[in-house]
């Protein structure tokens, strides 16, 4: 190994201790663990504990809610069954690293397009920025979304290196950009902004001629990146049709991301999450029990 890339590894090495230690000082010294964060701990331990997507309880029973969208709680879910329940500490440390981690993968973007300087610069900018690295000291999106934003431009530029087309990159970036949906709503915006991006792409490499079929893995890692919303929004609308109607309708949403869609993992979980609410308001309409429409509220 010669001195340059021994040099290289040390500065890298130097600025991950400076980024590790300010993250580190950030949760010992500023960790907020209020407002927001309570909203999704709840849900996250009422939807792995009783299978509701619900904050707000009533004699000990989850209320479902649509308040907040189910990406971070997924992640605080994995938290919680590794380090315990509520254990928001945890989730910090476990955020700093994720944070540290896209300062890498931004770094390697840099390195990429502009070479190795570029590389070391925009790692000690990216761990050293007090703005981003205080995100980790509250268990909330921002780290995450930020993660996203990351990893969705680096994988563009390692599916534009791999000859565009359908390789892993594609589908790096597809899940990417369908998490960050998940995470907030605004980061539509992202996918707003790559698959353009990635349409423009094939467009300038191919010209006029052949671009349609060029773009048509683009068009493919679009679908994907809306797979979480379309049933969602096909069985939404259909409810709102029926109460233009003046029925009653008592709409319930499921929050389940898509997981392994292809070997119905979506079809089965729901069931098993939401069969007994579902024979039950069956079983209270049998009863003559009033049902609780509420149409526009969804």
């Amino acid at each position: 190994m010669d001195r340059r890339r021994v040099a290289f590894w040390l500065w890298t090495a130097a600025a991950l201790a400076g980024g590790l230690g300010l993250r580190l000082w950030f949760i010992s010294h500023s960790a907020t663990i209020a407002g927001d964060t309570l909203i999704y701990g709840a849900i996250a331990k009422n939807w792995m504990e009783q299978g509701v997507y619900g904050f707000s309880q009533t004699a000990g029973v989850a209320q479902p809610t649509l308040i907040r969208l189910p990406g971070y709680p997924l992640f605080l879910i994995a938290c919680f069954r590794v380090f315990g329940v509520e254990h928001y500490t945890a989730a910090m440390y476990i955020q700093g690293i994720i944070d540290l981690l896209s300062c890498l993968l931004l770094s390697a973007l840099a390195g990429r397009l502009f070479g190795r300087r570029a590389r070391v610069a925009t790692l000690w900018l990216a761990v050293l920025c007090p703005f981003t690295a205080s995100y980790v000291a509250a268990p909330l999106t921002e780290t995450l979304t930020l993660t996203c934003i990351v990893v969705a431009f680096y994988g563009l530029e390692r599916w534009r290196a791999a000859g565009f087309g359908y390789n892993r990159w594609l589908w790096v970036v597809a899940a990417t950009l369908s998490y960050a949906i998940l995470l907030r709503p605004e980061q539509g915006l992202l996918a707003a902004a790559v698959v353009p991006a990635m349409l423009w792409m094939v467009l300038r490499l191919h010209g006029h001629r052949g671009w349609v079929r060029a773009a048509v893995p683009v068009v493919v890692a679009s679908v994907c990146v809306l797979l979480p919303l379309v049933p969602w929004t096909a069985a939404n609308q259909l409810g709102r049709d029926w109460c233009a109607q003046g029925a009653d309708v008592e709409f319930h949403t499921n929050e389940e991301p898509p997981f392994l869609n292809k070997l119905v993992v979506n079809h089965a979980l729901p069931m098993l999450v939401d069969g007994e609410p579902a024979m039950q308001w069956i079983a209270g309409r049998f009863n003559g029990q009033p049902s609780t429409p509420n149409c526009g509220e969804f």
